[in-house]
C-alpha cells in the first residue's frame, strides 16, 4: 500500500471543524511533501484538505494566530500552490488570497495593533478591574429602554453569564471609533458601556436565537478585547470586504456566521450565502455576492429579547465521545459537512458506520443525508465494507443502493 494513501483524509479524520493553528501548520507541511503525481491522482482529497485549511484559517479566524515569524511558512505554501498549478494544471491559485499574509494584510493589522498599544489615552483598552459586570445585573433601570435579557431566557436566576472583561475606562473614545449615529444606535451604545464581550462557551446552558425555525447558537457578543476574534474594531476590519457596506458585525453565531447591525436593525450574515466565494471556473475570480442579509430583529433590544437557552446535558462535554450518548444527535456544523460530502461516512472506522447512520436517522436533516448515500458511487473497497456490515446484520438493505 502506498504510504501516502489517504494521508490527508486520515489527518483530518476526527479533527474539529476549525483546526487548531498548530494543526494548520501540520497540514501545510504534509501537503507540501506530497509528490505532484499524487496530487493529480487524488485531486478530490487534495481539494478537501485545502478547503478545510482555508475554512479554519478564514472563517475560524486562524489567521489571527499567525506570528510574523510564521509568515514565511504561509508564503512558501502559497508559492508551492503556484508551482502545483503550473505543473499539474490543478486550479489552486485562488486559495492564495485566503492564505497569503500579504493578501490578508496582516502587517497592517499588526502595525495598527502596535500603534494602539503605544497610545496611553486614545485607543488602548484601559480596564477598571473593580467593575462588577455580571450580565444577570442587566435591568431596565440601569440601561434606559433596554429590553431585559433575562425576561425571555431567565439568565437572572442562573448567574452564569457574565462579561468576559471589565468595560474599558476609555469606552467613549472606543465607541467613537465605531462612528455610530446617536439615535438609531443608542440602545446598543448603552449596552457597550455596561458590558464587554459576552462569551457563551463552556456554560451549563446553550444560548441561541430562533430565525425562521433555524436555531443559531450564540458564540460571542463582541466588545473590546486584545483578541481580534472578540474585538469589534479588529474583527470588522478583518471582515471589511466580506460584510456588505454599511453593516458591521456585533456577534459571532452558528460556528462561523455573524450577526450584523445596520441602522438600528440586526441582520444574519450567513457565510455560505453572503460571503465571498472563489469561482473555480474563473481564474482569480469570485462568484457574485449575495448582499441581501436576512433580517433578525428590528432593534438591538428585540435581539436581546429573542435569546433562548436550553440546559446542556450534565453528562456531556465537547470532548466526550458523543456516539456513546444515543439521545444526542449530530450538531448542526457536523450535518453541514455531511451535506457537502456524504462520502465522509467511509472515512470513519468500519464499526462506527452503523452508529453514524443510527444517529443520522434521529433527525430529519440526517435522514435526508442518508438518502444521498444511495447516489454515491462506491469504490470496490467501500462495497466490500458495506457487504461485510450487511452479513453481520449491522447494516440494513438499501442504504447504499
Amino acid at each position: 500500500m502506498n504510504e501516502n494513501e489517504n494521508i490527508l483524509d486520515n489527518f483530518l479524520e476526527n479533527k474539529p471543524t476549525y483546526l487548531a493553528y498548530e494543526d494548520e501548520l501540520k497540514l501545510i507541511d504534509i501537503m507540501m511533501k506530497l509528490p505532484m503525481d499524487w496530487l493529480i491522482k487524488n485531486e478530490d482529497e487534495f481539494f478537501n484538505a485545502l478547503n478545510a485549511l482555508v475554512y479554519c484559517h478564514t472563517l475560524g479566524f486562524g489567521f489571527l494566530s499567525v506570528e510574523e515569524s510564521d509568515d514565511i511558512i504561509f508564503e512558501n505554501f502559497c508559492n508551492w500552490l503556484r508551482e502545483v498549478e503550473e505543473k499539474t494544471h490543478i486550479s489552486v491559485i485562488g486559495y492564495i488570497d485566503d492564505l497569503s499574509p500579504e493578501e490578508l494584510e496582516l502587517d497592517n493589522y499588526r502595525r495598527g495593533k502596535k500603534i494602539n498599544s503605544n497610545k496611553s489615552d486614545e485607543n488602548e483598552y484601559q480596564f477598571d478591574n473593580s467593575t462588577d459586570l455580571e450580565l444577570n445585573s442587566l435591568t431596565s433601570d440601569r440601561i434606559e429602554n433596554q429590553a431585559c435579557i433575562f425576561e425571555s431566557c431567565n439568565i437572572k436566576e442562573d448567574k452564569m453569564i457574565q462579561s468576559k472583561y471589565p468595560v474599558p475606562k476609555n469606552i467613549n473614545k472606543l465607541i467613537s471609533q465605531l462612528e455610530l449615529k446617536r439615535r438609531p444606535y443608542q440602545s446598543y451604545v448603552n449596552f457597550l458601556k455596561q458590558y464587554n464581550v459576552i462569551d457563551f462557551y463552556g456554560l451549563d446552558y446553550s444560548y441561541y436565537i430562533d430565525l425562521e425555525g433555524k436555531k443559531l447558537p450564540l458564540e460571542v457578543i463582541l466588545g473590546f478585547s486584545e483578541k481580534a476574534g472578540e474585538d469589534l474594531i479588529a474583527l470588522n476590519k478583518m471582515c471589511l470586504n466580506r460584510i456588505p457596506k454599511n453593516y458591521f458585525a456585533i456577534a459571532r453565531v452558528n460556528h462561523g456566521d455573524l450577526l450584523c447591525m445596520a441602522s438600528r436593525s440586526i441582520y444574519y450574515w450567513n457565510r455560505k450565502v453572503n460571503d465571498l466565494h472563489f469561482d473555480m471556473k474563473v481564474k482569480y475570480g469570485y462568484l457574485m455576492r449575495n448582499t441581501a442579509l436576512m433580517l433578525v430583529a428590528d432593534s438591538f433590544d428585540q435581539f436581546l429579547s429573542m435569546i433562548t437557552r436550553t440546559k446542556n446535558k450534565a453528562n456531556y462535554t465537547q470532548n466526550e465521545n458523543e456516539f456513546n450518548l444515543p439521545d444526542i444527535t449530530f450538531p448542526i456544523e457536523a450535518l453541514e459537512l455531511w451535506e457537502e460530502n456524504p462520502k465522509r461516512i467511509f472515512r470513519v472506522s468500519e464499526r462506527d458506520i452503523p452508529i453514524y447512520i443510527e444517529k443520522l436517522e434521529a433527525s430529519e436533516r440526517g435522514r435526508a443525508i442518508i438518502g444521498k448515500f444511495k447516489t454515491l458511487t462506491l469504490t470496490e473497497e467501500q462495497q466490500e465494507v458495506v457487504a461485510r456490515l450487511k452479513e453481520e446484520g449491522l447494516l440494513a438493505d438499501g442504504i447504499f443502493e
